[in-house]
């Protein structure tokens, strides 16, 4: 009996010392390592067209640029930028202005690479909701004639519409060139 009861506790020891052996091993990863190295081609493409973005602003235009506008634009129909007021909100939303662009009307010119919003279109959207340009509208959402013009603004979305829609959004740009397309509006009164 003593015999069966030593071999039972061997046994028993060595099974206990097994179970903790595998159980202590991890197959784990870093989340981000293993998402760098399985990311798809489109999700590289993305990450592609979002570096080559440049926001550029002086006193008379916002100019948002891509050396791969053309290339959007073959397979798709419509660019926006929505930009959103900072700092300011009321009932509890932004102010935004979104600027939409017909592809077909940058398609006329195929070396062209900049997506402008003057600044006089831009703050005439304080007393107008939409405005109807050349190729091109823009809409206001919470921007009203009798508040002051938010100074501050930021690209929060570029959003590209057509067979293949897609949405870039401010955390993606963000992450991808390290600081927010922030600009100022100076308003004169």
């Amino acid at each position: 009996m003593k015999k069966w009861l030593m071999l039972f506790a061997v046994v028993d020891l060595i099974f206990v010392g097994l179970v903790l052996k595998y159980s202590n091993q991890s197959d784990r990863q870093i989340a981000s390592t293993v998402a760098e190295l399985e990311l798809s081609s489109g999700q590289k493409n993305k990450i592609e067209l979002t570096t080559s973005f440049r926001l550029n602003t002086s006193d008379s235009v916002i100019s948002f640029e891509t050396d791969k506008l053309q290339s959007i634009c073959d397979t798709s129909t419509f660019v926006e930028l929505k930009f959103q007021a900072l700092r300011v909100a009321f009932a509890g939303a932004q102010p935004s202005i979104t600027h939409s662009y017909s592809c077909a009307e940058i398609k006329k010119n195929l070396s062209n690479r900049t997506l402008e919003t003057k600044v006089s279109d831009f703050k005439s959207m304080q007393a107008e909701k939409s405005r109807p340009l050349l190729g091109s509208s823009l809409v206001a959402e919470q921007v009203y004639s009798d508040e002051d013009f938010p100074e501050d603004w930021q690209l929060v979305e570029v959003k590209v519409t057509g067979p293949s829609n897609f949405t870039i959004n401010q955390f993606e740009l963000e992450q991808i060139h390290g600081s927010a397309f922030e600009f100022k509006i100076i308003s004169v009164k």
